[in-house]
């Protein structure tokens, strides 16, 4: 099934978020999709009985590497080109409420209708007028929220920038326990459905996540603080993603300072397991 998701959507992200709506574990996704891709997204759903509303708007993204967090929004005729937004839904009328929600700007109750955790729609309520000038992608407000170094990996949103991640949403910390439960959740219909697919989700989520300019996560990595690790994931390939590449090894002091060799790195690091 999961295949088919893929086939459908083109990335394993959105493949994934359809999935969970076909298997019921996921109530409402909103999913970005190109204009060309709408006819195979419509022809999947009217296969699968799943519901289907299309936004009024399109989003032109502003992409920083191979994923992007802002966007400028064009109403849904205009000829510049753009992201549509789609609602999907098995439950009737799902869709069309969520897409209504969005269109009023009622974003507490659009993440209500999605599945999102009240905490985590409060956070982002009140982080929004910050952050739409911003970056838009919720990290740094989360991270001030969250307390000590080892997070759960279903709260991983940064496996996004790579195309693997079990929330749509922005965890209002990462150490949030109804996030937690929801990518849980998430994980166990894939695991269900897919187990190489969720072996191979695993991998990336649970990582150690380094921010700055770029968005760095270390897979498959070994040790608590003195840590080694196979590969480097990076959204940029900057000096400090290089060094990494070659010491397939750094030394974490705490959350916010680390060692490649001798030389010392003040910027937040998170571990995930």
């Amino acid at each position: 099934m999961l295949d088919e998701c893929f086939s459908a959507f083109g990335t394993m992200t959105k493949a994934i978020e359809a999935f969970l709506v076909f298997k019921g574990a996921k109530p409402v996704a909103r999913l970005g999709i190109s204009e060309k891709e709408l006819p195979r997204v419509k022809r999947f759903c009217e296969k699968h009985k799943l519901d289907l509303e299309i936004a009024d708007f399109k989003v032109t993204m502003d992409f920083d590497g191979e994923y992007s967090t802002k966007g400028y929004m064009v109403d849904r005729s205009s000829s510049m080109k753009g992201h549509l937004f789609v609602y999907l839904s098995k439950g009737k009328g799902d869709a069309e409420r969520a897409k209504v929600a969005e269109q009023l700007q009622a974003y507490n109750v659009f993440g209500k209708i999605l599945g999102y955790p009240e905490c985590c729609r409060k956070f982002f309520v009140k982080n929004k007028p910050t952050e739409q000038i911003l970056s838009n992608d919720y990290i740094i407000p989360s991270l001030q929220n969250s307390r000590g170094l080892e997070f759960p990996f279903y709260n991983n949103i940064f496996g996004r920038y790579f195309d693997t991640t079990l929330l749509s949403h922005a965890p209002c910390s990462f150490n949030c326990n109804a996030s937690k439960k929801i990518g849980k959740r998430y994980f166990t219909a894939l695991k269900g459905d897919s187990p190489g697919i969720a072996r191979q989700v695993e991998d990336v989520l649970r990582s150690i996540v380094i921010i700055g300019d770029e968005i760095i996560l270390l897979p498959k990595y070994k040790g608590r603080r003195k840590i080694t690790f196979p590969h480097v994931l990076t959204t940029k390939k900057t000096t400090l993603a290089n060094q990494l590449q070659k010491a397939k090894a750094i030394n974490i002091i705490d959350g916010r300072t680390f060692m490649v060799g001798d030389i010392k790195y003040s910027m937040p690091v998170l571990i995930f397991n």
